[in-house]
């Protein structure tokens, strides 16, 4: 083998091992995290803790009754929530939406505040191990820790 040979070869191997390593980094990342019930999900300056789940079935559906405790914990900006920032996610990564008539509507909250929110979800038969999760975009803050918050998972059953 020439030395040329050997120094592509050898490049090819570096490359091959970089993207094996990132893409094994970008999973990790990127994974879901299941949490207890008991864990407050940070976003930014602002935290969504699980108070009540009421697991329900109506018509062949399964219905999900959750309050959850938004709090703000900035020192001057507003939070504005809304029933679409959280979802119900089942194991195929399926995604559901809060029912808004039967959902708290949104709502705005004032610095070092916090509102007990409701949210209704119906979800199909078929929808096995639900999870709650949120999705509010990317704050600065949410940099620092990889926007953690839309990895995390709260088992709902």
């Amino acid at each position: 083998m020439s030395r040329r040979s050997i120094t592509v070869v050898g490049a090819l191997g570096a490359i091959a091992i970089a993207v094996a390593s990132f893409a094994w980094h970008y999973r990790a990342l990127t994974a879901p995290m299941v949490i207890d019930r008991s864990v407050s999900v940070h976003h930014d300056d602002f935290d969504f803790r699980v108070v009540q789940v009421k697991p329900s079935q109506t018509g062949g559906r399964r219905v999900y009754d959750i309050d959850v405790d938004v709090a703000n914990n900035a020192k001057r900006v507003d939070y504005r929530w809304a029933p679409d920032i959280a979802y119900a996610i089942d194991e195929r990564e399926v995604r559901f939406r809060a029912d808004p008539e039967a959902s708290s509507p949104a709502a705005t909250i004032a610095p070092h505040t916090s509102l007990i929110v409701h949210l209704r979800f119906v979800l199909p038969e078929d929808a096995v191990n639900a999870r709650l999760a949120f999705w509010d975009g990317i704050l600065m803050g949410d940099f620092f820790d990889g926007a953690r918050y839309a990895r995390l998972r709260i088992p709902l059953d």
